[in-house]
């Protein structure tokens, strides 16, 4: 264009001082970081939790869950997300043989991608630990609800 410059003609439209309209790197969220459960000796079933990962930038990531100890499973263990989208991960505890006490089950992974360049994006945090507290006996207390 004849009359045309590099410079920005419009910068309430930009993001920042320097004009660059630069985009928020995506960063991989993980609510739930710690998952820790309370369970009766004798009960073998399986617990299910689940942890919420929040992309909070603004391009797309790619993001994988590795390193499950042995007794914990993840569905699913990987998965695209996009600007601003939350994914739900639903974690699985085989308590099947676990002795009395606290059992820490060890710790996983999440790593995240972005989706163009493939370059590795920041996780918030970078690992999810998980705890099993077996115990003798566990009591239900049920306490009154009063309303106005």
């Amino acid at each position: 264009m004849a009359n045309s410059s590099t410079a920005a003609d419009w910068p309430m439209f930009k993001r920042n001082a320097a004009r660059t309209s630069t985009l928020i790197p995506p960063t991989l969220r993980v609510q739930n970081s710690t998952l820790s459960a309370l369970h009766p000796l004798g009960d073998n079933s399986d617990i299910v939790k689940s942890i919420t990962l929040a992309n909070t930038g603004e391009d797309d990531l790619n993001w994988s869950i590795s390193g499950l100890p042995g007794r914990i499973t993840a569905v699913p263990q990987n998965g695209t997300l996009g600007a601003g989208e939350q994914a739900a991960v639903q974690i699985t505890i085989d308590t099947n043989g676990l002795p009395l006490g606290s059992n820490p089950l060890g710790s996983f992974n999440v790593a995240a991608t972005t989706t163009g360049g493939g370059q590795t994006a920041a996780v918030l945090p970078p690992t999810v630990s998980t705890t099993v507290i077996i115990a003798n006996q566990i009591y239900t207390a049920y306490l009154p609800l009063v309303t106005r």
